[in-house]
């Protein structure tokens, strides 16, 4: 997987749902010719929600205007005891908790979104936990690449123990994901955290 790494955010281990128990969704159509547009398949293989923004005009760092594109989550087992567990703290919170149980789940674990081929695709992705007691999240990761038409793509959130990373690959051609030539980098603020996100990093790759 092609990917950015950011260290300092531990997630335990997981059972997740079979795949075919996960939620599948598409978002709306382009009235375009196939050759004029690109599919992105947005996807995770955390529990933990991730988001994906576009950022506007062609900025790496800038928030501004950003547009959020998907939302995914992968979808966990929940035992009998954690079950007990929660509706008890659901009880106990006077259903504050609802807001947090795990087994109302319903972002998808892949979201399909169909982009304009030939204008570069600028994307922010981060991922957010919250077990009721304690939360957990990693990001944000930057990645830009340029969609060629009739083309589809996925673009992965992943956590890897202490780590989350980026990457995207061409799976225009069933089983066999191919490298895409992208950018990434990270974004720094200024002192004590003031200022605009400042590029950091910059590099392109070609796999």
């Amino acid at each position: 997987v092609i990917c950015v790494v950011v260290a300092g955010c531990a997630q335990p281990p997981t059972k997740y749902r079979a795949d075919d128990q996960q939620i599948v969704s598409s978002g709306a159509k382009l009235d375009k010719p196939a050759e004029q547009k690109a599919t992105i398949e947005f996807t995770t293989n955390t529990s933990e929600r991730a988001t994906f923004e576009r950022l506007a005009g062609g900025q790496l760092c800038s928030r501004a205007e950003s547009k959020t594109m998907a939302r995914v989550q992968r979808a966990r087992e929940i035992s009998e005891g954690e079950g007990a567990l929660i509706t008890a703290s659901n009880v106990l919170s006077l259903g504050i908790g609802l807001l947090f149980d795990p087994r109302n789940n319903k972002p998808p674990h892949v979201l399909t979104q169909e982009v304009e081929a030939g204008q570069a695709l600028v994307l922010e992705a981060s991922s957010y936990g919250n077990t009721g007691n304690s939360t957990v999240s990693c990001g944000p990761l930057f990645l830009k690449f340029q969609p060629e038409g009739s083309k589809k793509y996925r673009v992965s959130f992943i956590r890897d123990a202490d780590r989350c990373l980026l990457g995207v690959r061409d799976v225009s051609v069933l089983n066999q994901p191919a490298p895409v030539k992208h950018s990434r980098w990270s974004c720094s603020k200024g002192f004590l955290g003031l200022g605009g996100g400042e590029v950091t990093g910059l590099r392109e790759y070609s796999e």
